[in-house]
């Protein structure tokens, strides 16, 4: 049996807790950047690749985002699974119903490309 000390849990807790929040303000923070470029290029007659090469680096940054989330879920579920196998398997620390599945639902899914068609 996996041996945890009690404080530790709640240590870890903690700053799981912190770093989903801190993930959650990097991503409103990187929406609220793309609305204000968006506004503050509207109209501005930027060439078309140039705004498209923009609009592609802020949301290629937003995603990369998400799939730092996603790890991060994929590797609280991992601790669950450890914790579910030790001594503290009764101790509940508060975690939100559904965050036991989290190792199977933040495994992140693979994107196809879009098939290319003939005009």
């Amino acid at each position: 049996m996996i041996e945890l000390k009690p404080g530790a849990g709640m240590v870890v807790v903690a700053d799981v807790r912190s770093a989903f929040a801190s993930v959650d303000d990097a991503l409103l923070s990187q929406a609220r950047m793309i609305v204000s470029v968006l506004e503050a290029t509207q109209n501005a007659n930027i060439p078309a690749g140039q705004s498209q090469r923009l609009l592609r680096s802020m949301t290629d940054g937003m995603s990369s985002t998400v799939e730092g989330r996603a790890k991060i879920c994929s590797a609280l579920g991992e601790m669950l699974e450890i914790k579910k196998n030790s001594n503290l398997a009764p101790v509940g620390y508060g975690c939100p119903v559904g965050w036991e599945d989290l190792k199977a639902s933040a495994e992140p899914v693979e994107r196809k490309a879009p098939a290319k068609t003939l005009a």
